[in-house]
């Protein structure tokens, strides 16, 4: 057992507002709860403001 850590995503900005950041999140989710462990998700505010 171990854990994941996702420190910061980042979509460009053409990209943006099409749930893409969500779809990996919930992606690396369903990875974490394969093997059982702990994820550690950081997204600073500053990033969610762009």
């Amino acid at each position: 057992m171990g854990c994941f850590w996702v420190e910061e995503v980042y979509v460009r900005s053409k990209f943006r507002r099409r749930g893409i950041e969500r779809k990996l999140v919930k992606k690396v989710e369903q990875e974490v709860f394969k093997w059982n462990s702990w994820l550690y998700l950081f997204v600073p505010l500053r990033t969610r403001m762009q």
